[in-house]
């Protein structure tokens, strides 16, 4: 056992410290993230929600734009996380503003 030196026990400890901090940041970061996903999902999805209850006549695009202006002032630390492009949250806001219109139709009984 002479060859295990305190230098090299210390650099072997340094070495798996720096593996298991290594694994432990991709975990969290990538909770971190999914965590910021849904969030603004959440908020684009309430957004679209509130715009159709509102004022459905408004179309398309005042009702795109009325969800994400919602979820930038809801969930603000999402969208600087995350960084999605205008066409990103557009597309995600005209899903969410077409699923809020069915359920809208559903709820007074009319045809999707």
């Amino acid at each position: 056992m002479d060859f295990l030196t305190p230098e090299l026990v210390g650099t072997i400890i340094s070495g798996l410290l720096a593996i298991i901090l290594y694994f432990i940041q991709r975990f969290t970061g990538v909770k971190i993230e999914e965590k910021h996903k849904r969030d603004l999902h959440d908020a684009l999805m309430s957004g679209a929600m509130a715009a159709v209850t509102h004022g459905p006549s408004a179309g398309i695009d005042v009702l795109k734009l009325q969800a994400i202006r919602h979820a930038q002032h809801s969930v603000p630390g999402a969208l600087k996380a995350l960084i999605p492009g205008d066409t990103v949250l557009d597309t995600i806001a005209a899903r969410y503003v077409s699923e809020a219109f069915a359920r809208l139709n559903a709820r007074h009984g009319e045809p999707h």
